[in-house]
C-alpha cells in the first residue's frame, strides 16, 4: 500500500516514459493504465508491459501507448462500455490488444476517439460492438479529422473500424479485417480511403453510406455476401482491387455520382450499379474491371452501332439508335441495362438464370422482340419512365413477367407468360394506356379493355385490365380461373352482378374508379384492394379461408348485406369513409384508421372484432359481437357513438385508449368468462349509460379518464368489481347504477380524486364499496352487502378523513332534527327513483336474455341464422 501510495504521487515531466505492469516490480512505475495515464504529461509515453489489464481507461492528453510486445499488452473492458476512449487530439496507441467491450449498447467500441490527428497503429481489435468507432459522443454531428489507422488486425467485431456522421480524412492502410459483420464502414465521412487491405469473411467489407471524395486502392476482398457497397457517394474511386466469393454484391452502386473504377477483378462475385434516375448513371468511369472473366462494358453515349458484346454486365447510358442482337445474359445481377436512351433495338437474346434481366430507365422508342427471359430472381421485363416502349413476340419464363412503371405509350403483342404477370403501376390514366393484343398468361389470354363505354364484357382470362371504361360490367357469368387478376384503372359505373367465383384466388386492384359488386357468389380466396375509390360491396355470399378487403382513401364506399364466412378474413379502411351494415360476417374482422363519419350498423360478427384507429364521427350501433378476445377496440378517436350493441362469449366487450367526447350507451356485454372488462376505458368528456355488463373480471373499468358521467349501468356477477374507478380517474361522477353479485360493488382506487359516486345500489356484492380514492364524494348509495359493515366509506360521507375537531356524538342532540328530515327526503324520495331504476335495468336484462330464446319473427334472416 505505501509502495502504491508513492508511485500515484509521483510526477513525470513531459516527454517521459511511464512504465505499467501487471504486478509491482524494478522500474515498474503502475500497476493500473488508467493512473499511469492521470499522472502523465502531454507528450509522455505510457509503456505498457505485456499482460492482461482488466479496466476502461480514457485518455484525456496528447500522449502514446505502446504495448511491450504486439498482441502480448491486452486491454480487456470486460463487457462494460468503451475500452479506450480518447478525448484528446494527437494520441497514438501502438502494439496494444483490445477487446470486449460491452456488445448490446450501439455507439459502444473497442476504441472510441473523439479527438483529431490519432494514430492506431500494429494494434488488435476484437470481441467489440465496434473496433473503432470515430464519433464525437456529446456532439453527434460534430467534426472529427485526420484519423490514421495502420498495421492492424480487427476480428470478430460488429463492425471493424466505424467512421461516422461528419469526420473526414479517416485512412485504414494495411490492416486485415476477419469476421465482422462490416469490417470499414464509413457513414457520411468524407476525404478517406482505404489502402492496401485484406478483409476476409466479413457480411460486408466496405460499407460507404452518404460519404464523398475517398479512395479504394489495393484492396483484397474474400467475401462472406457483400463486397464493396455504396449508398448515395461521390467522387469515389476504387483501383487495383479483387474481389472475390461476395454472391450477393460484389460491387453494388446504388444512386451515386462520379464513381471511378479501374483494374477491379471480381469472382463469383455480381456488380450492380443502379439509381432512381438517369443522372445517377452518366458520371461513372469504368475502365479494365472485370466479372467472371467478363468484361463490364460501361458505354456512355453511343450512338448508331451495333453493340458487339461478351458475357459480362453491360451498361448503355445516353444511346441512340443501338441494336442488340443474338446474344446471352446469363447469371448476372442485370442482363442489360439501358439508361436514358432512345431508339434501342433488342432482338433475339436470351436472359436466363440474372437477378433481373432486362432494366430500361427513361428511355423512348425501346423494341424488344424474339427474346427469351427464363428464371430470373426477381422481375424479367422492369421498365421505369418509359416512353413508346414496344415488347413484341417474347417468352416469360418462370418469372415476374412484364412491369411497367410510370410509363406511357405502351405496346404488347404476341408476349407469352408462364409463371408471371403483367403489372403496371403509376399515378396519371396515361400510365395505363397502351395497345394490347395477343398476349397470353398461362397460356390463357389477357383481357385489356380501355376506352369502353356501355355494355357488358366476358371475362376469358386469368389477367384482366379495364382502363378508362363507363357504364360497362360483367353479370351472370362463372369465372373458375385458379387465379384470377383483376386490375381496374379510372373506370367509372363499372359492375359485377350475378356472378359466381369459384377458382381458387382472387387478387383484385381498383385505382381511381367506381365500382360495384352486387349479388356475387365468391368461393375464392379474395383479396381486394381499392385506392380513390368509390366502391360498393352489397349482397354478396363469400365463402373463402382467406379475405382481405382494404379501402385506402375512398371518396366514400359501403359494404352492406353481405354473408361472410372465412377462416382468416378482414375488412379494413384507411382514411375516407366507408358504411358498414347488416352483414353477416363469420370471421371477418372490421378495421378502421383514420376514417370520419362512417357508421357500423345491424351486423353479426362471430369469431372476430371491431377495431378503430384514429377515428371521430362515427357511430357503431346494433352490432352482435360473439366468440371475440375483444369485441370493441378503439386506440384514439373522438365524438364515437356507441350504442345498442351486444357482446356475447368475449374476453372484453369495449375497450377504448385515449378518446374523447364519446358516447357509450344501452350496450350489452354478457360473458361467463370471467376475465376481461364489459367495458374498460381510458376517455374523457363522455358519457357511459344504461349498459348491462355480466359474468366478466371487471363489468365497467375506468382509468385515466376525467370529466365522464357513468350512469344508469346495470353490473352483475362479476369476478372482480361491477363499476371499478380507476387510477387518475378526476372530475367524474358515477351515479345510479346497479351492482350485484361482485366482488366489490364499485372500487375505488387510491389515485383517483374528487369524483362524486351517488345515488347507486349496491346490493349482496362480498364489500359494496371498496376504497376512498382522494377527495372523493359519496352520497345517497345504498349498501347492502354480504359483510354487513363495510370498511370503505360510509353511505353518506365525503370518503374524506378530516378531522374538525368536532365529534358527531356530542352534537347528536343539536342536529337531531336536521337528520330527522334529512332521512325523510331520503326514505320519501331516493328509494323511489332507486328502485325504478333497478327495475328497468332488470327489466333490460331479462330481455336481453330472453333473445336468444324467443322465436325467429320480425328479425333479418342472417341474425335468424345466427340464433339458430
Amino acid at each position: 500500500m505505501i509502495a502504491v501510495t508513492f508511485l500515484a504521487m509521483t510526477v513525470f515531466a513531459a516527454g517521459e516514459t511511464i512504465t505499467v505492469a501487471p504486478d509491482e516490480g524494478p522500474g515498474v512505475d503502475y500497476t493500473v493504465i488508467q493512473e499511469a495515464i492521470n499522472a502523465s504529461s502531454a507528450g509522455d509515453t505510457i509503456y505498457i508491459m505485456n499482460g492482461g489489464y482488466y479496466e476502461m481507461i480514457t485518455i484525456d492528453k496528447d500522449i502514446t501507448l505502446r504495448g511491450e510486445i504486439a498482441g502480448q499488452a491486452i486491454i480487456n473492458g470486460s463487457n462494460l462500455w468503451d475500452v479506450v476512449t480518447i478525448l484528446a487530439d494527437n494520441v497514438t496507441i501502438i502494439d496494444l490488444t483490445i477487446e470486449a467491450s460491452n456488445h448490446a449498447v450501439s455507439g459502444i467500441a473497442g476504441i472510441h476517439i473523439e479527438g483529431s490527428n490519432c494514430t492506431i497503429s500494429g494494434c488488435i481489435v476484437r470481441w467489440n460492438r465496434n473496433g473503432i468507432i470515430i464519433k464525437d459522443a456529446l456532439e453527434p454531428y460534430g467534426h472529427i479529422s485526420n484519423i490514421s489507422i495502420v498495421d492492424s488486425h480487427f476480428e470478430d467485431n460488429q463492425w471493424g473500424v466505424n467512421a461516422y456522421l461528419n469526420s473526414s480524412g479517416v485512412s485504414v492502410r494495411n490492416c486485415t479485417f476477419i469476421n465482422n459483420s462490416d469490417g470499414v464502414q464509413f457513414w457520411s465521412s468524407d476525404d478517406g480511403s482505404v489502402l492496401d487491405c485484406s478483409f476476409d469473411n466479413n457480411v460486408y467489407a466496405i460499407d460507404m453510406q452518404v460519404s464523398n471524395r475517398t479512395a479504394i486502392e489495393g484492396v483484397d476482398i474474400v467475401g462472406r455476401y457483400y463486397g464493396i457497397q455504396m449508398v448515395g457517394c461521390n467522387d469515389v474511386t476504387v483501383r487495383s482491387t479483387n474481389i472475390t466469393d461476395a454472391p450477393f454484391g460484389g460491387f453494388t452502386i446504388s444512386n451515386c455520382l462520379g464513381i471511378g473504377m479501374y483494374e477491379v477483378v471480381m469472382v463469383n462475385s455480381l456488380f450492380t450499379l443502379a439509381g432512381d434516375d438517369s443522372g445517377h448513371y452518366a458520371t461513372h468511369t469504368i475502365e479494365n474491371c472485370t466479372s467472371d472473366g467478363e468484361g463490364i462494358q460501361y458505354l456512355v453515349g453511343l450512338s448508331d452501332s451495333e453493340l458487339s458484346i461478351g458475357g459480362g454486365p453491360v451498361y448503355l447510358i445516353d444511346g441512340a439508335n443501338v441494336t442488340m442482337r443474338d446474344a446471352n445474359r446469363t447469371s448476372l445481377r442485370y442482363g442489360f441495362v439501358i439508361v436514358n436512351c432512345t431508339g434501342v433495338t433488342i432482338e433475339n437474346v436470351s436472359f436466363s438464370q440474372n437477378v433481373y434481366d432486362l432494366r430500361a430507365i427513361d428511355c423512348t422508342d425501346l423494341t424488344v422482340s424474339g427474346c427469351v427471359f427464363e428464371d430470373p430472381t426477381y422481375r424479367s421485363v422492369w421498365i421505369t419512365r418509359g416512353s413508346g416502349t414496344a415488347l413484341i413476340d417474347n417468352d416469360i419464363l418462370n418469372g415476374t413477367g412484364i412491369y411497367l412503371d410510370s410509363s406511357t405509350d405502351h405496346e404488347l403483342m404476341g408476349n407469352r407468360i408462364a409463371s408471371g404477370d403483367i403489372i403496371i403501376v403509376g399515378d396519371e390514366l396515361d400510365h395505363f394506356l397502351g395497345t394490347w393484343t395477343n398476349n397470353t398468361v398461362d397460356e390463357e389470354p389477357v383481357i385489356y379493355v380501355r376506352d369502353v363505354h356501355s355494355g357488358t364484357f366476358t371475362i376469358e382470362g386469368s389477367l384482366v385490365y379495364l382502363v378508362n371504361c363507363t357504364g360497362i360490367g360483367v353479370e351472370n357469368e362463372t369465372i373458375s380461373h385458379d387465379i384470377l387478376d383483376l386490375n381496374v384503372y379510372f373506370c367509372d359505373d363499372l359492375h359485377f352482378t350475378d356472378v359466381t367465383f369459384n377458382g381458387s384466388e382472387i387478387d383484385g386492384m381498383v385505382r381511381n374508379s367506381t365500382v360495384s359488386f352486387l349479388n356475387n357468389s365468391i368461393t375464392s380466396d379474395l383479396e381486394l384492394v381499392a385506392y380513390d375509390s368509390r366502391i360498393v360491396f352489397r349482397d354478396n355470399v363469400l365463402e373463402n379461408e382467406d379475405l382481405s378487403i382494404r379501402y385506402y382513401d375512398p371518396v366514400s364506399a359501403s359494404f352492406e348485406r353481405n354473408d361472410i364466412t372465412s377462416g382468416s378474413g378482414r375488412i379494413s379502411v384507411t382514411r375516407g369513409s366507408c358504411n358498414v351494415s347488416w352483414n353477416d360476417l363469420d370471421g371477418c374482422s372490421l378495421w378502421y384508421g383514420s376514417v370520419q363519419d362512417s357508421m357500423v350498423l345491424f351486423n353479426d360478427l362471430n369469431g372476430s372484432e371491431i377495431s378503430l384507429f384514429t377515428c371521430e364521427y362515427m357511430t357503431i350501433s346494433n352490432n352482435i359481437v360473439m366468440n371475440a378476445s375483444t369485441g370493441l377496440l378503439v386506440e384514439r378517436g373522438s365524438h364515437l357513438s356507441i350504442a345498442s350493441n351486444e357482446f356475447t362469449s368475449v374476453g372484453s366487450g369495449i375497450v377504448m385508449n385515449t378518446a374523447d367526447n364519446c358516447t357509450i350507451s344501452s350496450n350489452e356485454v354478457l360473458s361467463d368468462q370471467r376475465w376481461g372488462s364489459g367495458i374498460s376505458v381510458s376517455i374523457s368528456d363522455s358519457e357511459i349509460s344504461d349498459n348491462i355488463c355480466e359474468g366478466l373480471s371487471y363489468g365497467i373499468g375506468v382509468d385515466s379518464s376525467d370529466n365522464l358521467t357513468i350512469s344508469g349501468n346495470h353490473c352483475d356477477d362479476n369476478a372482480y368489481s361491477g363499476i371499478k374507478v380507476g387510477r387518475f380517474t378526476t372530475n367524474s361522477t358515477v351515479t345510479a347504477n346497479d351492482c350485484e353479485e361482485n366482488t366489490y360493488g364499485i372500487e375505488i382506487d387510491p389515485d383517483a380524486s374528487r369524483n362524486v359516486i351517488s345515488w347507486n345500489v349496491l346490493i349482496n356484492n362480498t364489500l359494496g364499496i371498496n376504497g376512498n380514492g382522494t377527495n372523493n364524494t359519496f352520497l345517497n348509495n345504498t349498501v347492502e352487502d354480504r359483510k354487513g359493515s363495510p370498511p370503505g366509506p360510509s353511505p353518506t360521507t365525503d370518503g374524506d378523513d378530516d378531522d374538525m375537531g368536532i365529534r358527531v356524538e356530542d352534537l347528536i342532540c343539536v342536529i337531531s332534527l336536521f337528520v330527522f328530515v334529512i332521512v325523510f327526503l331520503i326514505s320519501a324520495f331516493a328509494p323511489k327513483h332507486v328502485k325504478r331504476k333497478k327495475k328497468e335495468l332488470k327489466t333490460r336484462h331479462k330481455t336481453s336474455q330472453d333473445k336468444y330464446l324467443r322465436t325467429k319473427t320480425n328479425l333479418p334472416e342472417h341474425r335468424k341464422r345466427r340464433l339458430k
